[in-house]
């Protein structure tokens, strides 16, 4: 897969296009096996690709999402190295001048990293939580618009594989077809792929809503 650079500012700047859920999986086992230090994963809303890594990691491994706060990340570090690290969608940290310097550290290359958090150390004091830790961790950020707001994320992202998901929407039904149980707004949505701009998985669940609520569920385009 080649790499590509891109001039939208909508994704880094060096990037490896990935657009079958195959070719995904054979990354994320890849990392899953420990081949990879970091893997940033930048793709829409709705294509499953939580579900994906989780899949991938057998349950395994600590995930940072949600509303979490760099010191908050410290001490889950802590009670979590040598483990996978998954960092789903927390926009905070690496918009955040602690929250990057704690995944430079995180992120580097070398088989054993140490992290370290030299403020609040009272807080630190009462977990039980050291101000400096090693950790062998593996970590993948998952994203939906990863943007390059500084030297320091230009860095991040040099430290590992970026992977910028952007499947068909055929490929998006397909995978639907595995899980979704509604034959009639399958079949709606086979014959009405090609007017599907920004595929979603979400989009299924959406119209089996408004079905299940007697409503126009063929608005849901």
């Amino acid at each position: 897969m080649p790499v590509t650079k891109t001039q939208t500012g909508k994704h880094p700047q060096k990037v490896l296009h990935l657009t079958t859920y195959q070719r995904l999986e054979e990354y994320l086992r890849a990392f899953a096996q420990g081949h990879f230090h970091l893997m940033i994963l930048v793709g829409a809303g709705g294509l499953a690709k939580s579900r994906s890594v989780r899949a991938a990691l057998g349950g395994k491994g600590c995930w940072i999402e949600g509303n979490a706060t760099p010191f908050g990340m410290y001490a889950k570090l802590y009670k979590h190295r040598d483990e996978f690290i998954v960092i789903d969608d927390v926009d905070a940290l690496y918009a955040d001048r602690s929250g990057i310097r704690l995944l430079k550290c995180l992120c580097q290359t070398e088989e054993e990293k140490s992290v370290a958090w030299h403020s609040d150390a009272r807080s630190l004091e009462r977990q039980g939580i050291p101000r400096e830790f090693t950790t062998k961790s593996r970590v993948i950020i998952i994203c939906n618009d990863w943007k390059t707001l500084n030297k320091n994320v230009a860095a991040l992202q040099d430290r590992g594989h970026v992977l910028v998901f952007q499947p068909s929407a055929a490929e998006v039904h397909s995978l639907a077809g595995k899980w979704f149980d509604d034959q009639e707004i399958y079949a709606w949505f086979a014959a009405e792929l090609h007017r599907v701009r920004e595929p979603s998985l979400r989009h299924y669940v959406r119209a089996k809503e408004l079905k299940a609520a007697g409503m126009d569920w063929t608005e849901v385009l």
